[in-house]
């Protein structure tokens, strides 16, 4: 009998030992779990915080995204008329004041510059985002091309009519690019117009008024940009 006893009591003690580590583990899995659910809503609100910032941030951006969008139009349509007058200027200027003054006449300040970087990296608009880095990327390369021609002291000036035709050709597309932008820019369309065919080329052309006679020089150039997007 006393040796039931004692192990009656030593079997209630291990039974008491087992319910508080039982307990004890649950206690602190619920306290885990508050803890857990603690940071998730701390995450939460950090994304929150971090969604909103990005959406005034594009707000902002876009609101001057217009006038940005302008000022690139105005330098396309001082490309397209350099280039299509580039032996006329070349006549009546010296080499050192055209390449000043076309040169700022085709030049993005740094403030529009930033404001098509800053749309490209925060809008989730896929559409929009590569069309904005198409014309920043062909604004370079044209730009880039234009100085390197005055580098060479008006090479240019001397070669076949087909380049400064190709070149107003190539402002021309820039152009078409950044009009298919205002009205995402303008919040009249959620993406840019797709399209930038012979017809936009040529309503470029027009609009800076290099709509000569002799229109069939343009087409080879056009043929191919037509087809570049």
């Amino acid at each position: 009998m006393i040796l039931a006893a004692a192990l009656d009591a030593g079997i209630s003690e291990e039974i008491k030992k087992l319910y508080t580590f039982i307990i004890s583990a649950i206690l602190s899995l619920m306290a885990a779990a508050l803890t857990l659910i603690g940071v998730f809503a701390n995450i939460e609100n950090q994304r929150e915080t971090e969604r909103r910032s990005r959406e005034k941030k594009l707000a902002a951006a876009k609101a001057l995204l217009p006038a940005s969008l302008a000022q690139m139009c105005s330098v396309c349509k001082s490309g397209m008329q350099f280039s299509d007058n580039f032996s006329e200027f070349a006549k009546k200027l010296s080499n050192d004041e055209f390449e000043e003054i076309s040169t700022q006449r085709l030049s993005l300040s740094d403030g529009n510059l930033s404001i098509f970087r800053e749309v490209i990296e925060l809008t989730d608009n896929d559409a929009v985002s590569e069309r904005l880095t198409v014309m920043l990327r062909e604004y370079q390369v044209f730009f880039s091309r234009w100085i390197e021609d005055f580098g060479q002291e008006y090479k240019r000036a001397v070669k076949a009519d087909g380049d400064n035709n190709t070149r107003t050709v190539e402002w021309a597309f820039l152009f078409a690019i950044t009009v298919s932008l205002f009205d995402y820019a303008r919040n009249e369309a959620v993406e840019p117009n797709r399209e930038i065919g012979k017809r936009e080329i040529w309503n470029a052309l027009g609009v800076s008024h290099i709509l000569s006679v002799d229109r069939d020089k343009f087409n080879g150039a056009i043929e191919i940009y037509s087809r570049a997007l």
